[in-house]
């Protein structure tokens, strides 16, 4: 977010998350909103234009990543944020992985609406398409009758 501020010192960022350290707790101010676990992170999902997902770690399907976009907001990830979701086409913008280009990719949102809105249309869409829940139960029927058949 420094990188960020350098350029749009206006720009707020709420951290949720479970399980917060009291090292970022402590970084709340007037545009740090340090809010831990939720829930349901829809709410806070509803007064923001996008997610951050920088993960430097981790496996399968980010379900971070996939909640974001079917709430129906753009995520800027890392690569490994990335890993398991179907971000083709122009989502692929959506994905950087050094502090320079996530930065980049926040204020590019920020400041142009209309990519933000079809960003977030490109990610709905995606959802739809890939994770739906007749696409995945057509997808766990196929597997379980190869699995049969085998």
């Amino acid at each position: 977010m420094p990188l960020v501020w350098r350029k749009a010192p206006d720009i707020s960022v709420t951290l949720v998350g479970s399980h917060m350290p009291d090292a970022v707790k402590q970084l709340s101010c007037d545009r740090v909103h340090t809010v831990g676990y939720v829930p349901d992170v829809i709410d806070i999902y509803e007064r923001c234009l996008l997610s951050v997902a920088p993960l430097r770690y981790g496996a399968g399907v980010k379900g971070k990543v996939l909640e974001a976009f079917a709430a129906g907001i753009p995520c800027v990830m890392t690569s490994c944020a990335a890993e398991g979701v179907m971000v083709d086409g122009p989502l692929r913008e959506l994905v950087g992985d050094s502090p320079e280009a996530i930065a980049q990719k926040i204020l590019a949102l920020h400041a142009d609406r209309q990519l933000a809105a079809s960003m977030s249309e490109a990610g709905q869409t995606m959802i739809r398409d890939h994770y739906a829940a007749p696409v995945v139960d057509n997808a766990i029927a196929a597997a379980l009758a190869v699995s049969a058949s085998s």
